[in-house]
């Protein structure tokens, strides 16, 4: 499976295997790998039961090898999915994780750009190290692949650096994966970084605040 929407049906049974005419919801979960659970990696179309029935789509937003459908009666009857391989989505954004977030793929959340927390500030002329490069799908999961991306500071003037503190020449990089890199605001005021890669719109990073610099 992949991120995308796919179709379940589940039947509500007795302790012996007959059909039980069960109506009303259930909780649903997402449980990655042994231990990893939550109703924060999935979404479905309904949750409630029907003459002993349910129909959903439902999609899994974490990224993983061994992913298991949890549904729970939330009367102590708790039934799982045998397992199955969630594959990332399409390409959707270049995601930039500065100093002071962390990245956090697969969650629910409408509009989660994939991290967790805020950019630590900065002064003009500091270093942000490390920030890190990912290709991702809409719910923040890497993509594989290798994708050409082009790194710019619509506010203002950067400089960019490899992850061993060596200027770049350019703002270009080759993304197989994740990048390290660290970055330079020369620029005051709040500034982000802008992420071009063919076939996808610009992507923006979180905001920083860039102080002036001391005289």
């Amino acid at each position: 499976a992949t991120t995308s929407p796919f179709t379940i049906r589940v039947w509500a049974k007795d302790s012996f295997g007959n059909d039980f005419p069960y109506n009303g919801p259930v909780s649903m979960r997402a449980r990655i790998g042994g231990t990893d659970e939550s109703a924060d990696y999935i979404i479905t179309s309904t949750n409630t039961f029907v003459n002993g029935r349910l129909d959903a789509l439902v999609q899994v937003t974490k990224r993983a090898f061994s992913v298991h459908l949890v549904i729970d009666s939330n009367t102590g009857v708790v039934e799982t999915s045998g397992d199955f391989q969630v594959n990332s989505g399409p390409l959707d954004r270049v995601l930039v994780t500065f100093p002071g977030e962390t990245w956090t793929p697969g969650l629910n959340t409408p509009g989660f750009s994939g991290n967790l927390g805020a950019p630590v500030p900065a002064a003009a002329g500091g270093v942000l190290d490390p920030v890190k490069l990912r290709t991702a799908d809409a719910f923040g999961n890497l993509v594989s692949g290798t994708w050409v991306v082009t790194l710019g500071c619509p506010t203002g003037y950067i400089f960019l650096l490899d992850e061993f503190g060596t200027l770049m020449s350019d703002t270009h990089v080759t993304l197989s994966g994740t990048g390290t890199y660290q970055v330079v605001y020369r620029t005051a005021g709040e500034q982000h970084l802008s992420a071009e890669v063919g076939g996808i719109p610009t992507s923006f990073s979180s905001t920083v605040n860039v102080s002036p610099n001391v005289l």
